[in-house]
């Protein structure tokens, strides 16, 4: 990997952004479940779609780690600073605009538990909804969102991971296997417990669980 690589290099993954884009997609087409001739369909096709966000969560520690792997061999306030700057001016505004865009949407749903308004609001815009085991919170107001809550998390342990990385000199294959075997460990623990209330949200939304993904992207960025 050179020093200063060109994002050109990295076009080419627009496609698979796209396909994974339709995995989700399809992911959320629930509501053809209550057509006959299309549930077997979706509930066997369609539903396992969940899988383009993995997708996605993977290709954001790559793609960092492609671009900032020199950048932070020293935790310089200064360029710390500037990380975060620029990940936050990539996704909250939009964030903010679709939390606003949401309200018409969920009003009477909000009406109907006014007593959560508030705890729902605070925890949409910090971007923390996902660390809340609860679903009406991790997804309220523009449920999707959720992503992004995991997005910030892994975006503010990013640098302090390249450093330990850099420092650590991990660079073998070996970490890599040992990273994607701590993840199908992940995945058999995910189909043993599936049926249990608080799996989803500890497998499938919680930030810390879903970093796995996001440092087998960061590993992926160093050996490819």
């Amino acid at each position: 990997m050179p020093n200063q690589p060109e994002n050109n290099s990295l076009r080419p993954l627009t496609s698979f952004r796209f396909i994974a884009a339709l995995f989700v997609f399809g992911a959320h087409l629930y509501y053809l479940k209550g057509f006959p001739e299309y549930k077997a369909v979706y509930e066997r096709f369609l539903s396992q779609g969940d899988i383009g966000v993995t997708f996605f969560f993977i290709l954001s520690g790559f793609i960092l780690t492609y671009n900032y792997l020199y950048k932070f061999d020293t935790l310089n306030k200064r360029r710390l600073k500037s990380f975060y700057i620029s990940r936050i001016a990539r996704i909250y505004p939009l964030h903010f605009l679709t939390f606003f865009l949401a309200i018409p949407i969920v009003y009477k749903y909000m009406l109907a538990d006014p007593g959560s308004i508030i705890g729902k609001a605070t925890t949409n815009l910090l971007l923390i909804q996902s660390f809340v085991p609860i679903e009406e919170i991790f997804f309220s107001m523009n449920g999707p969102s959720w992503s992004i809550s995991d997005e910030m998390f892994f975006y503010t342990l990013f640098p302090f991971v390249i450093w330990i990385v850099r420092k650590a000199g991990i660079h073998t294959k070996g970490s890599l296997l040992s990273i994607i075997l701590i993840w199908v460990c992940l995945l058999c623990l995910v189909f043993y417990y599936r049926d249990i209330a608080w799996s989803h949200w500890l497998f499938y939304v919680f930030p810390v669980t879903r970093f796995i993904d996001f440092v087998i992207g960061v590993l992926l960025g160093i050996f490819l």
